[in-house]
């Protein structure tokens, strides 16, 4: 009996000391797969950075004709009923030699996602004096 007791012991003791190295290489598997979450993120993160800093639309401003432009401001102005993007660029984005760009400075200055504008609203619109 005294055989088996020790027997079963040092089993007991080779399969306790096997869970602690499966848990410890377990641990490390799930620290080593935080790790790399992080970098993959910060890889992602400095990627769409560059992409936003070679691929990204400018506000368009290159495009007015420097010979007539002075200064540009930013005046409010409600919007109207019947009013649309392109019936404000014809009134106030003369400057511009391309109305889609004043229309895409308009969206992106009032966070506009489409085309629709609501009578009643207000809109931040640049002008040139």
């Amino acid at each position: 009996m005294y055989g088996t007791t020790v027997e079963s012991y040092e089993w007991y003791s080779i399969s306790q000391e096997d869970r602690k190295t499966a848990l410890r290489q377990a641990n490390r598997r799930k620290e080593l797969r935080k790790k790399a979450s992080l970098v993959i993120a910060g890889l992602i993160l400095v990627l769409a950075g560059i992409a936003v800093l070679f691929f990204g639309k400018d506000s368009g401003t290159a495009e007015v004709e420097a010979s007539t432009v002075q200064q540009k401001y930013y005046t409010s102005i409600e919007v109207e009923s019947g009013d649309t993007l392109w019936t404000l660029a014809e009134n106030y984005g003369k400057r511009y030699q391309d109305y889609e760009v004043f229309i895409d400075e308009v969206r992106s200055i009032n966070c506009l996602h489409g085309d629709q504008i609501t009578a009643g609203a207000n809109l931040l619109i640049p002008v040139y004096r």
